[in-house]
């Protein structure tokens, strides 16, 4: 049986009319119905993280784009587990080293992901934020066990498009970032004499340092304005 809050959210996400970003009009219902200040929806094929297809707030797209430029974090875990993963106190765990402590610091006090999964296919995550530590409550996991899995329709949906469909726009919105990093890993790895995976860690790691998207970084090596040396 359909929740009234259930029912809510995928209202509000259908609202509008641009296909491609239903992904943040079911992200923000989330945020208005599941008593927590982020949400957001990562996709992960074959463990490696695409990018997010939505984001409630920029605040939020900020702290997922540091599970994309440190490579661990809950979603990437439970996209690549198939189960769900929730942490009610962010500060007192030690899951993730790098992330736990990046998260924390930018204001996240607990983190929920359910992963994005038909059977033994996995397509990504529905990422939950609160600023405070704390469980969410029986009734909002299942709510959002729910969400998750209309999720898993439309990711799937989206990336079973060959050629990727005009109207839906969702694939496109990946395909670009993901040339960018792609371009620029075998750039860097050209740089550094190295192979395609070390010269991605060299890019999430100068991500890092300089304190900017790794889609940033990416696009800054591609247009010849950052250089790795030896």
């Amino acid at each position: 049986m359909t929740s009234d809050r259930l029912g809510r959210i995928l209202s509000q996400g259908a609202l509008g009319d641009d296909p491609a970003g239903v992904g943040g009009r079911l992200c923000r219902a989330c945020v208005k119905e599941l008593e927590v200040v982020g949400a957001a929806l990562a996709v992960v094929v074959a463990g490696e993280n695409r990018g997010t297809l939505g984001a409630s707030d920029d605040w939020t797209a900020a702290v997922e784009e540091l599970q994309f430029t440190l490579g661990e974090g809950p979603g990437l875990d439970a996209a690549t587990s198939g189960h769900a993963v929730l942490e009610p106190w962010l500060a007192g765990s030690e899951r993730w080293p790098q992330f736990g402590q990046e998260a924390a610091s930018a204001g996240v006090g607990a983190v929920f992901a359910v992963p994005l999964a038909i059977g033994a296919a996995r397509f990504g995550a529905l990422d939950l934020y609160r600023d405070r530590p704390g469980p969410l409550g029986d009734g909002a996991f299942v709510d959002a066990v729910a969400v998750a899995a209309v999720a898993t329709v439309m990711v799937a949906n989206a990336l079973s498009q060959v050629p990727p469909s005009p109207e839906l726009g969702l694939v496109d919105i990946l395909a670009e970032r993901r040339i960018v990093v792609d371009q620029a890993t075998g750039m860097v790895a050209v740089q550094l004499g190295v192979s395609l995976e070390e010269a991605l860690v060299a890019l999430r790691a100068r991500s890092y340092t300089d304190g900017h998207p790794v889609g940033v970084v990416a696009a800054g090596v591609v247009a010849r304005r950052i250089r790795f040396d030896r």
